[in-house]
């Protein structure tokens, strides 16, 4: 369960990002990717299920990569309920906080075993710590924990586990069953997750930006703790840019926005000027943070 990341938690490696060959519980040739995702390479047979599912899928059961893939799936249930506990018609606010929890430790679980499988019998390396992905992820996870629930954290981890657990599925539980890898409901969650893979994660890394705007409100109107978290989801959005191509691709589209707005004929010189300087500090912040950690690094 190694974790290149050059392009952190995307989904299922099709675009940047390079892979590192591991070897699958059921014995098929599989790729890891960053955050922990492995996108095997199905070894099925063209034959139905012949075994039940318990017993197809017991094998699997004693692996680091199952229990990663229930964790993504219990993140998926808590989403479920805590969209349905927060409904006008079905409000029930213990009920919501609980779900809420349940999804981030649950986020925390599963980030937690990828970073134990990559650095287990290494010396621990504290700057590759500092930018591996994987762990300014858990952190988040870990900051969304403690704090008063917000609606909308969790979405990014939603989609991220989404794809992490269709792929699983695809790469080890149908195979598993006996299912052929290149038809029938393997062959649509492959073309679905080829589809709609970098749309998904564009939209994470939006929505991970547009929490970092919602916090820089309220920030400047002084609520409660929001200066720490500001600067803790500022220094992570620092790393993601760094590492990720979706979220530069954010940012730099959310600068456009702006820059249609403010070419308009009535607005004040002034505001424009200050924009620029704005824009222009945000870059040189936001680029400083640095090359992503590498497998050696991690190693080291």
């Amino acid at each position: 369960m190694s974790t290149p990341v050059s392009e952190p938690l995307h989904a299922t490696g099709h675009a940047a990002g390079t892979t590192a060959t591991g070897a699958t519980p059921t014995g098929t040739a599989g790729t890891t990717t960053s955050a922990g995702h492995t996108s095997a390479t199905p070894g099925a047979s063209s034959t139905g299920p012949k075994k039940g599912f318990v017993q197809a899928i017991e094998p699997l059961f004693k692996t680091p990569q199952f229990i990663w893939f229930v964790g993504h799936l219990l993140v998926l249930v808590g989403c479920f309920f805590y969209v349905l506990a927060t409904l006008p018609f079905f409000r029930v606010g213990k009920f919501s906080i609980f779900w809420y929890r349940e999804i981030f430790l649950s986020v925390i679980a599963t980030f937690g075993i990828i970073i134990f499988e990559t650095y287990k019998g290494k010396p621990l390396n504290p700057q590759a710590l500092a930018r591996d992905d994987n762990v300014t992820y858990l952190l988040v996870a870990f900051l969304w924990l403690v704090s008063k629930p917000t609606y909308g954290t969790f979405l990014p981890f939603a989609i991220f586990s989404l794809f992490h657990v269709l792929t699983y599925v695809r790469g080890f539980i149908l195979p598993a069953l006996g299912y052929p890898g290149n038809a029938g409901l393997s062959l649509q969650i492959d073309n679905f997750v080829k589809t709609y893979n970098d749309k998904f994660m564009f939209t994470a890394a939006n929505l991970e930006f547009m929490m970092f705007l919602g916090l820089i409100i309220k920030a400047i109107t002084f609520q409660r703790g929001s200066w720490i978290k500001l600067i803790i989801f500022f220094v992570f959005l620092r790393l993601r840019y760094a590492q990720s191509l979706f979220t530069r691709s954010v940012v730099g589209s959310w600068e456009v926005r702006v820059d249609g707005l403010l070419s308009h004929p009535a607005v004040p010189p002034q505001v424009k000027q200050t924009w620029v300087t704005v824009k222009h500090q945000l870059r040189k912040t936001l680029g400083g943070a640095g090359a992503p950690v590498t497998q050696e690094q991690r190693a080291q």
